[in-house]
């Protein structure tokens, strides 16, 4: 997912500026640190089943947990929620839309020679690292981007 806002970043489209931010900032750390938990948990376990089950287990965990927590916020403030309903279809959309454009890179996890770092992402982390210091004067990415 990581990939993908970077790659298209208009799914952050109906969030606030900082939000929109932390996304971004979020997907970076994400995709910096992915190969690193999966070597890890290669040379731990090693085991290939139980990696792919435990990816499945996870996945539907988080998209229940996902789809629970937004129904208790939207119900939660529905006064001001159903005066959104237009954005929220509109985010629904465009989840919706990641969710089938991601599914091939999302199903290439389950195949046996699976790595991370098959899928590389530094062109886009760069753009995105650059951007972040510009734009938004974040100090720690200054220091990143001056050393690339």
């Amino acid at each position: 997912m990581g990939g993908y806002i970077l790659r298209h970043p208009e799914v952050l489209s109906t969030l606030e500026e900082d939000v929109q931010k932390l996304w971004v900032w979020h997907a970076i750390e994400e995709i910096e640190h992915r190969a690193v938990a999966f070597d890890v948990y290669q040379h731990v376990y090693g085991d290939d089943a139980i990696r792919r089950m435990i990816m499945r287990s996870v996945t539907t965990g988080f998209a229940s947990l996902t789809f629970y927590s937004a129904s208790r916020l939207f119900w939660q403030d529905r006064k001001n929620s159903v005066l959104k309903v237009r954005g929220n279809l509109f985010g629904s959309y465009l989840l919706l839309k990641m969710l089938i454009q991601l599914a091939p890179e999302y199903l290439s996890y389950y195949q046996k020679e699976f790595h991370p770092a098959a899928h590389d992402y530094s062109q886009i982390v760069n753009y995105w690292k650059q951007r972040l210091a510009e734009d938004y004067q974040m100090q720690e990415f200054v220091e990143v981007v001056s050393a690339l």
